[in-house]
């Protein structure tokens, strides 16, 4: 017989705020850099209408039966979007929360995955009850969680215990059934995480960029204790909606790279690039900190106390997965790769380590370094039985081609580990993957080096006609986009320009006239 949780053993608190703000927040994580990029580049931006997601609300009760957690769907913003009520008690009324968070998710005009197949959508409770008893079938391919709470004791088992099992529940929903979990944490930066499902290992955990989340480390007594929390941050007003937003760029990035043409395209297997764990790998080692002054992490914690990894960017997190995966050895300065470690050795072959190599070129005065392995934590059981395995224990370690460590990355308690390194000299690196065991896990690892030169400086001679821009100092050889703006907001691009051997590029600005103020940008995306 199964026993299914009741409403009384679930504290819920939606994560809610007083205004929503839905300008263009998709270019303040990297969406105009990113078309960009691909114009510049000769790339076609994936577009996909095949795959279906999952929404997971809040709701209230009426007569003890969960209703009002859907979205609406006779909203305009999801007129391309079958909204599907799974557990058929919604009722007559909509959920007003749910609406916004879908905007974000896959609205037509206020997200990047405006052409979903089917939206599945659950009440909080409804979830739990089938989580607990189905890990196959699940067809979402992303499900955002824009809700916290926290779980009660169950007839003979404790808080704990029945944290710990859901929590297994949902992490083996993605092992099974390769479905990426986005799960907000609370909008109080002095409050306690809540278990619903920031404990689970195998999601991201989203809060915001201005840092007013609720951050931490995993309680004691609970699977996985002193792991981090949030992963990411997003630029929204609240966590919710930066669940949304998180959400559409996991799916996005799920798209996968469109193929060049005459390439095989339809495959009934899961490619390694569709997978939930290199997805989150990719948004991990792309996300930017560079809004982040005070952003740090040390060998034994991977991630910023308050944001994480950073905050998610769709054109760092785009570039590395179009680079495509690359096996160990010698690697582009974007890229990933799917694999396993750890093991018997085959001859003279050492199955615990895995080096991949990437050079800085002398062209650049430096490379910034953001590199990110993930590995899943496995579960056994199922229903109120489902447990974690023990967690495998893996490092990432940056050494300089001499051998000379340069840092570590070596948690014991995250399934993470992660790297930053913002300046790093001219000369040849490796990353190495270890893991000391004869049993093999596989990983993800991620990266990207960004390259820049010293110190780019810019002239300008104002012209009665014509304006006179020159850029020096910039990396030799290397296509720059030339972009005017007059408020350093809105900016239009006016030319894409080579520079030369010495890192110089000239351009006229014909007919900008005399008596306005201009700005001008020279931007690069090196390979």
């Amino acid at each position: 017989m199964k026993h299914r949780l009741t409403q009384t053993c679930i504290s819920l608190v939606v994560s809610l705020t007083s205004s929503v703000v839905l300008a263009d927040w998709r270019d303040d994580v990297g969406w105009d850099e990113l078309q960009e990029w691909a114009n510049l580049r000769g790339v076609t931006l994936p577009v996909r209408d095949d795959l279906t997601v999952g929404m997971v609300e809040s709701s209230t009760y009426v007569d003890s039966v969960e209703t009002t957690y859907m979205p609406d769907p006779q909203n305009g913003n999801f007129s391309d979007e079958t909204i599907v009520d799974v557990p058929g008690t919604n009722g007559a009324g909509y959920s007003g929360h749910a609406s916004t968070v879908a905007r974000y998710f896959f609205g037509n005009t206020t997200s990047f995955t405006p052409d979903v197949n089917e939206v599945r959508s659950y009440g909080v409770n409804a979830f739990i009850n089938t989580i607990l008893f189905r890990s196959t079938g699940w067809d979402e391919a992303v499900m955002s969680h824009a809700y916290i709470g926290n779980l009660g004791a169950f007839q003979t088992y404790t808080q704990q215990e029945v944290t710990d099992f859901i929590m297994a529940s949902i992490d083996q929903q993605t092992n099974v059934s390769n479905v990426i979990n986005i799960v907000g944490t609370g909008n109080s930066s002095g409050s306690a995480l809540s278990g619903l499902f920031s404990f689970a290992h195998n999601n991201l955990t989203i809060g915001i960029s201005e840092g007013t989340h609720t951050s931490g480390q995993v309680p004691a007594g609970y699977e996985g204790a002193n792991r981090q929390k949030p992963e990411l941050v997003n630029p929204q007003g609240a966590t919710s909606y930066a669940t949304g937003a998180v959400a559409s760029m996991a799916l996005y990035l799920r798209y996968g790279v469109t193929p060049n043409e005459g390439e095989e395209t339809e495959t009934a297997e899961i490619t390694n690039s569709e997978k939930a764990l290199t997805i989150k790998s990719i948004l991990l080692a792309g996300a930017n900190k560079l809004p982040f002054v005070d952003w740090s992490n040390s060998k034994e914690l991977p991630l910023d106390s308050v944001y994480g990894a950073g905050e998610s960017n769709i054109l760092n997190s785009y570039r590395i997965l179009h680079a495509g995966e690359q096996e160990p050895g010698l690697v582009s300065r974007y890229g990933w790769n799917y694999d396993s470690v750890g093991g018997t050795a085959v001859g003279e072959v050492n199955m615990r380590v895995d080096v991949y190599e990437f050079t800085i070129p002398e062209t650049a005065h430096a490379g910034a370094l953001s590199a990110n392995l993930s590995w899943n934590r496995d579960t056994t059981g199922t229903g109120f039985a489902t447990a974690y395995l023990p967690l495998n224990d893996l490092s990432l370690t940056l050494n300089k081609s001499d051998g000379s460590e340069v840092y570590q990355s070596d948690s014991k308690d995250n399934n993470l580990e992660h790297i930053w390194q913002p300046e790093l000299a001219p000369g040849n690196y490796t990353l190495r993957v270890e893991h000391q065991s004869s049993s093999p896990q596989e990983y993800v690892l991620a990266w990207r080096v960004d390259l820049y030169s010293e110190a780019p400086e810019s002239e300008l001679q104002l012209g009665v006609v014509d304006n006179q821009i020159q850029f020096t100092g910039l990396l030799p050889n290397e296509a720059y986009v030339i972009r005017r703006s007059q408020d350093l907001n809105s900016w239009s691009q006016l030319a894409t320009i080579t520079s030369n051997t010495q890192g110089e590029i000239q351009y006229t600005d014909a007919g900008a006239g005399s008596g306005s103020q201009y700005f001008y940008q020279a931007r690069c995306y090196p390979d």
